[in-house]
């Protein structure tokens, strides 16, 4: 009975140390992912569409959308989220002889000024023949953490949007975004609106929901994976 008695307190003691080991873990992690701030950029806006759809849907539109979703779940897992813009606006001012450029500039600063530590702008795709589809993420030329960040990113936008997508996280070395940036930065195309069928989903609710969630996922996943 003793032996019994001793065998069952050893096989408590062993779970209740796995169960608190466990919930360090968590909280670990959590506290790994909170300390983040992660500026989401929705491309274009105001008098820039951005590319315009087969169903005439604007990109400017649709990136917000998903943007909005985007900061939402990231919100609820703890993470700090600064919007370079929350309506339907360019960041650049009514009378600026360049508006664009202006515009680029101004959303790199909100990286300085709010402290970023990761900088994700959305964006669609178009091309000028309709048969091309599917997401993909972008990151500037020789970026380690940029490129671990897109790879992820895109990985679970494949998982969790679009199984039959074979695209790879890509190097870009021309997109200002990804060369101004001085922290790890990715340009998410979130599929073509050039597209009948794509283009079609990304004017949904359901399916922005769905990207701005695998979106989320896969920053979270870079967040907790890496030590700062």
């Amino acid at each position: 009975m003793k032996i019994r008695t001793s065998i069952f307190c050893f096989l408590l003691i062993f779970a209740c140390a796995g169960i608190l080991l466990s919930r360090l873990d968590s909280q670990a992690v959590s506290d790994t992912v909170h300390s983040w701030t992660v500026v989401v950029d929705a491309g274009h806006g105001g008098n820039d569409p951005g590319k315009v759809g087969v169903n005439d849907a604007l990109e400017k539109d649709i990136n917000l959308k998903i943007a909005l979703y985007l900061r939402e779940y990231l919100t609820q897992e703890g993470i700090r989220v600064v919007m370079t813009r929350t309506t339907d606006t360019g960041l650049y001012s009514e009378d600026s002889t360049n508006k664009k450029s202006e515009d680029m500039k101004n959303r790199i600063e909100m990286i300085e000024e709010n402290n970023g530590d990761l900088l994700v702008s959305i964006h669609q795709n178009s091309y000028t023949q309709e048969k091309y589809c599917g997401a993909q993420v972008f990151y500037y030329t020789g970026s380690q953490e940029g490129g671990r960040l897109a790879a992820l990113v895109q990985e679970s936008l494949i998982s969790g949007a679009d199984p039959e997508n074979h695209r790879q996280a890509k190097e870009n070395s021309d997109y200002y975004l990804l060369k101004k940036s001085s922290v790890p930065a990715i340009i998410c195309e979130c599929g073509f609106l050039s597209n009948y069928e794509e283009c079609e989903k990304l004017t949904t609710d359901d399916y922005q929901k769905t990207i701005a969630r695998c979106i989320a996922d896969g920053i979270l996943t870079y967040c907790a994976q890496t030590s700062r």
